[in-house]
């Protein structure tokens, strides 16, 4: 395995539950490196875990420099590449009935979860009006025999069962997972409804998907893939389910479409893939291409943004911290405004000037107490939509109160003063 040669692989050789030991385990080494379970309870397959835990990591697996993460994804999302069809894959159907379910190595991961839930999965579905297919990442828990699928209102995938509901359809699914990491990386992006981020993929590795027709439900899918799963969104069923949300703690209990399995296709030898809940794995899916979409946003106002980070103790979802080159008074309020715009789950924001790395804790508390002043230099929208993560928000209308600080230095002060010391030493 690649990540082994560079030492950022961590083999876990023994048996494992998968009743909270393997979800402990990937806390207890995230944010290290990736970790590869060779045997889980019953289960015969390995998984693999905080496989995008670091951004480092996800930049090896895009073939690309950490500093260009987000200016590739941008690329991509604008210039998506046509897949390849082929009709060779490693992929065999093995069974045809849902009990197959049970041998997926499906984590219980915190004490009051609904259940076992599949974590790292991208669901594929195809807009019925107009053929386009649409792949995101949804968390999906298992019961016996079927799936129940969390899918936030107004997202892409949301809107076409909307529209196969309209007809009395339920929806045909392909549930992928562990494909190439390109795969999920565009799965994740904020791609725009009628882009098929398969195509973004390829553009993220700089070369056509290879992509396979599914018999049952028409769905091409990533030719790669560990797993497959063809199902059927119902129109009709729902259950209740809830989970261990981005912040750590547990999602409000919803009523959610069922998922009645048609097929199960797999490699030989498979690895699942599972992440963790809250861990850095999936803040970074989440937010990372969230970042690319403020950037863009904040250029476009004429700033230059020389860094970027959603913090991590905000889930990686709800706080953003953005380095810019100040040209004139009032880049810092305009970079709040646009940063507010391209992610409306966004609570806060501090902009910072760019000798700060936004990544710094230690270095932004340094910015606020030293170069920002509360008079002039705060942005307060009260009212304004939220986010059902925060549970400080009015959870009946999710809304709350967004606030964002500029603690960049004035272009009319001493910048010397502000200058931070540095000691001029070479070895």
């Amino acid at each position: 395995m690649k990540l082994e040669g560079d030492n950022d692989l961590e083999r876990i050789t023994f048996n494992v539950d998968p009743r909270f030991q393997a979800a402990a385990l990937m806390k207890s080494k995230d944010p290290g490196k990736a970790l590869l379970f060779h045997s889980i309870g019953k289960f015969k397959c390995r998984t693999v875990a905080n496989l995008f835990g670091k951004r480092e990591r996800i930049a090896k697996g895009l073939g690309i420099e950490e500093g260009e993460i987000h200016r590739h994804i941008l690329r991509s999302i604008a210039n998506p590449t046509k897949c390849k069809e082929t009709s060779g894959s490693a992929l065999s159907e093995v069974k045809r009935g849902p009990e197959d379910l049970s041998n997926l190595p499906v984590l219980m991961h915190y004490e009051k979860d609904a259940g076992p839930y599949i974590t790292s999965a991208s669901v594929i579905a195809s807009d019925p009006e107009t053929g386009v297919q649409n792949a995101s990442i949804h968390r999906l828990l298992l019961r016996d025999d079927h799936l129940v699928i969390r899918m936030v209102e107004g997202r892409h995938l949301h809107r076409i069962h909307e529209k196969y509901k309209a007809h009395g359809k339920d929806m045909p699914v392909a549930i992928v997972i562990a494909p190439h990491p390109v795969v999920t990386v565009a799965a994740a992006s904020p791609a725009p409804e009628g882009v098929d981020e398969l195509q973004v993929a390829g553009s993220l590795m700089g070369e056509p998907l290879r992509i396979m027709q599914l018999e049952g439900t028409g769905i091409f899918v990533p030719a790669d893939a560990q797993y497959v799963i063809e199902g059927l969104v119902s129109a009709e069923k729902r259950e209740r389910e809830w989970m261990t949300d981005i912040m750590g703690t547990y999602d409000l209990p919803r009523e959610q479409p069922v998922v009645s399995v048609m097929k199960i296709h797999r490699r030989e030898d498979p690895i699942y893939h599972a992440i963790l809940p809250a861990g850095s794995e999936h803040k970074q899916l989440m937010g990372l291409p969230y970042e690319a979409r403020i950037l863009d946003s904040i250029e476009r106002t004429g700033s230059k943004v020389v860094g970027i980070h959603l913090t991590f103790g905000s889930g990686g979802w709800l706080h953003a911290a953005i380095s810019i080159r100040k040209r004139s008074e009032g880049d810092g309020k305009n970079a709040i405004l646009a940063a507010f715009a391209a992610h409306p789950s966004l609570k806060g924001v501090i902009i910072l000037d760019e000798d700060i790395d936004p990544a710094d804790y230690a270095g932004i508390d340094f910015s606020v107490a030293t170069r920002f002043q509360g008079k002039g230099n705060v942005v307060v929208v009260e009212g304004a939509r939220g986010s059902s993560l925060d549970p400080s928000s009015d959870q009946r209308t999710l809304t709350t109160t967004k606030w964002g600080i500029d603690t960049t230095i004035s272009l009319t002060a001493d910048r010397e003063r502000f200058r931070i010391a540095k000691i001029p030493w070479e070895r």
